[in-house]
């Protein structure tokens, strides 16, 4: 990561404009594993991998983003006793770009002007079993759960069933 900007110091910066950001990263695999424990034992549902993923940050004008990675999405069947595929390897990119007004980093960007795209060269196939369809609604309603409650079914916070938070 390298940053171009207006320094009183190590500690005091102006992130004011102009303020360049140049930082990229290349990771090989980052993989996430979603569980049920709502009705006994913890099980598997879903698995989702992201495999060389690249990423591409700059800010100048604009806040510009690029990620591409080969995504993949299994569904666990418990009646194969193993994992199903949801979503073949697919190799995807997605770009943002959001105008800076010139006082301010993209959290305060205005919103004209700005665009998101998401491609990629490769066919995406997706298959729609019936462990799939079950696996996909019972994760929906677990981020429902998850996002009405906020702190309900995260593991070490108040309400979670879990250690207390630290304090």
């Amino acid at each position: 990561v390298r940053a171009v900007g207006k320094s009183q110091g190590w500690s005091s910066w102006d992130f004011s404009l102009p303020l360049q950001v140049f930082a990229n990263a290349r990771l090989g695999t980052l993989a996430a594993v979603m569980n049920d424990d709502r009705s006994g034992p913890m099980a598997p549902l879903l698995e989702a991998a992201a495999r060389a993923v690249e990423l591409d940050i700059v800010t100048q004008q604009a806040f510009e983003a690029r990620l591409g990675a080969q995504v993949l999405l299994d569904a666990y069947s418990y009646d194969k006793v193993g994992w199903e595929t949801v979503l073949e390897p697919w190799r995807v990119s997605a770009s943002a770009v959001v105008p800076l007004d010139g006082r301010s980093l993209p959290l305060r960007a205005r919103g004209r002007g700005s665009a998101l795209a998401v491609e990629s060269r490769e066919r995406m196939e997706l298959t729609l079993s019936p462990t799939a369809v079950e696996v996909l609604t019972s994760t929906s309603e677990i981020l429902q759960t998850l996002l009405q409650s906020p702190g309900a079914g995260a593991p070490g916070r108040a309400g979670a069933g879990g250690a207390p938070p630290l304090q």
